[in-house]
C-alpha cells in the first residue's frame, strides 16, 4: 500500500477546491449583499433565491450571478446555512 505525504494531498485538494469555484457573471462583483431589510425599502424585488430539495442554498457567487440573472443589483439574504450558503431575494434598487 502506497502513502501520501501531507504535501501531496494538501496540493491535490487545492486543485479540486480551485476547479469547483463559480465564476463570476457580469455586473456580479458589483451586487450589494444586505442583510438588514429596512435597506431595500424603494427597491424592487426581482426574484427569490429560494432552497430545494436540490440546492438547500447558494454560495455567494452564484447567489450573486443569479441576482444579476434576475436583473437585480442587491441581494438581501434572509438566511444563511452552514456559514455560506446563502438564501435571500434580489432586488434592484436605484440607488445601486
Amino acid at each position: 500500500m502506497k502513502i501520501l505525504s501531507s504535501g501531496t494531498v494538501v496540493m491535490v485538494a487545492a486543485l479540486i477546491s480551485s476547479g469547483c469555484a463559480t465564476p463570476l457573471a457580469p455586473g456580479a462583483a458589483g451586487v450589494r449583499i444586505l442583510r438588514d431589510s429596512s435597506a431595500v425599502n424603494g427597491c424592487v424585488e426581482v426574484g427569490k433565491l429560494a432552497p430545494s430539495a436540490t440546492t438547500p442554498g447558494y454560495a455567494e457567487a452564484d447567489a450573486r450571478n443569479l441576482t444579476v440573472g434576475y436583473g437585480g443589483n442587491t441581494l438581501l439574504v434572509t438566511d444563511q446555512i452552514i456559514g455560506s450558503l446563502v438564501i435571500g431575494v434580489a432586488y434592484w434598487c436605484p440607488q445601486n
